[in-house]
């Protein structure tokens, strides 16, 4: 009888072994590796399926970025190695948290940061002057903004560079040697590398001047754009409007302005009214605000400061609440 239970155990046993290594060998890993559409690293997943070379696949959810390779919800998938890349497109503009050692694969439509040596630190472009030179600022001064990183395409005739959240592109070499920003792209030649550190160099056509950067890739930041707007009660603009980049996810604390012959009425987000609070919650989309003044005359604007003032005696003496006799309140004489 103990012979026979001991056998019994052992086929059991085996039984056993052979059902999980049947599943083992029924099941592969799949690494994800998640890029935006620029070719910019994002993540890496990765899952567990049936050895079949096609099966369901539910993309990894990345806050701020669209899965655009496959549905959301999930969907088909195949694959013959053990490797997928997954391509994500960013639901904002991209700035860079920092820059990274990613290798730079040389390809159209790639964003990096491009950095260049002055008197021994590093500075990169920036879109965010307001003039037609290109701003070139301390690394160690970046805002990481959208206005920092820089979009290199590829044509046969040549590279454009331009600047995703602002529009402009490099738009040539002075023979000063002075890089220029222009709302028209003209095409550069380009010499490239694909050692990480190492310095591309861009020829302008017209004046054949040459500019030498390196091109650095970068972990992203997604950034989220805010309009603000000055209107009347007629909606009609009374200054110039402004433009920043809020880091997704932050919060944002408005700004009135003091506008002079105006007074501060209400504000306006996306055209709703934003009712009392001053801050603006997480920014998880683009933002239009307005902010509506009121005109007044000087003679009003004087009324609307004299009612902060405290009473007075009829000799224009302030007064204390305890005191009993005509005072003037509000450009009023009254009896207190």
């Amino acid at each position: 009888m103990k012979h026979y239970l001991l056998h019994r155990s052992i086929a059991l046993l085996a039984v056993v072994v052979l059902t999980l290594a049947a599943s083992a060998q029924g099941t592969k890993k799949i690494v994800l590796k998640c890029y935006d559409t620029f070719g910019t690293y994002l993540l890496t997943d990765s899952i567990v399926q049936p050895q079949e070379s096609c099966f369901f696949l539910i993309p990894p959810q990345i806050p701020y970025y669209s899965c655009v390779t496959y549905d959301p919800k999930g969907s088909s998938a195949c694959l013959v190695g053990g490797e997928l890349n997954v391509e994500y497109r960013a639901n904002g503009l991209t700035g860079f948290d920092s820059l990274t050692q990613q290798s730079i694969e040389i390809h159209d439509n790639m964003s990096v940061v491009v950095t260049t040596m002055r008197e021994g630190e590093p500075h990169l472009w920036t879109a965010q002057g307001s003039t037609s030179k290109m701003s070139i600022i301390p690394l160690s001064k970046a805002a990481h903004s959208p206005e920092e990183t820089w979009v290199f395409t590829k044509s046969y005739l040549g590279w454009q560079i331009y600047n995703e959240a602002t529009g402009l592109y490099l738009a040539g070499i002075s023979k000063s040697g002075d890089l220029m920003v222009g709302e028209e792209p003209v095409m550069f030649a380009m010499k490239t590398s694909r050692v990480t550190g190492e310095a591309w160099e861009i020829t302008d056509a017209q004046t054949q001047q040459t500019y030498s950067f390196v091109p650095r890739r970068y972990a992203v930041r997604p950034f989220f754009k805010l309009q603000e707007n000055f209107v009347d009660d007629k909606d009609e603009e009374i200054v110039a409007s402004r433009e920043s980049y809020v880091k997704a996810g932050d919060s944002f604390k408005l700004e009135i302005k003091n506008i002079q012959d105006y007074s501060y009425k209400s504000w306006r987000i996306d055209g709703n009214d934003g009712g009392d609070a001053m801050t603006l919650p997480k920014m998880e989309t683009h933002h239009t605000i307005e902010y509506v003044y009121k005109h007044v005359t000087a003679i009003s604007h004087q009324r609307e400061l004299v009612k902060e003032l405290a009473p007075v005696d009829l000799s224009g003496r302030r007064v204390t609440s305890g005191y009993r006799g005509l005072v003037i309140v509000g450009g009023r004489v009254k009896w207190q």
